[in-house]
């Protein structure tokens, strides 16, 4: 906590002014404060005051590679993702329901992190980030109604 204070010289924290200082340092000390970052905001977020805890959740919303390579590779949670026996057929299959009926926009971003924590895939944030946001609407509903079409009839055919 002193270094981010001290990152921020008794000045209050902000997104705009911890990316500044972040470009001007090297990439192993660039890392180690991001890592110091979520190490504070997953290990003792109840205990910051109340503008670093509106920093820690802004940032990360800014970031959330930061906090998905974070919680993948620095804790326990990595261990935990579930691994898809077929990972491409996920992800049209959910464009087509969180697009069904939405009135506002997607946060592919938030999207793919989610996705990041919960599945092994082998992307990086803002390559799932991209691939979620330009599958084509068509070619995903035709897709995804073939599937279903297919898991009815081998679902028929093992109850025979």
């Amino acid at each position: 906590m002193k270094r981010l204070e001290n990152l921020f010289g008794g000045k209050d924290p902000e997104v705009s002014l911890f990316e500044k200082k972040l470009s001007s340092m090297s990439a192993g000390t660039r890392e180690r404060r991001l890592n110091e970052l979520c190490s504070l905001a997953f290990g003792h977020y109840e205990e910051l005051p109340r503008k670093y805890r509106k920093f820690v959740y802004l940032y990360l919303r800014h970031n959330r590679a930061c906090y998905v390579d974070y919680l993948v590779s620095r804790s326990v949670l990595g261990k935990f993702r579930y691994s898809l026996h077929n990972p491409e057929l996920l992800l049209p299959v959910l464009h087509v329901l969180e697009n069904a009926d939405r009135r506002g926009r997607i946060s592919y971003a938030h999207l793919a992190s989610l996705l990041l924590l919960i599945f092994d895939y082998p992307y990086v944030l803002g390559t799932l980030k991209q691939y979620l946001s330009r599958i084509p609407e068509a070619e995903l509903l035709q897709d995804f109604l073939e599937l279903v079409a297919e898991i009815r009839i081998q679902g028929e055919k093992s109850r025979l």
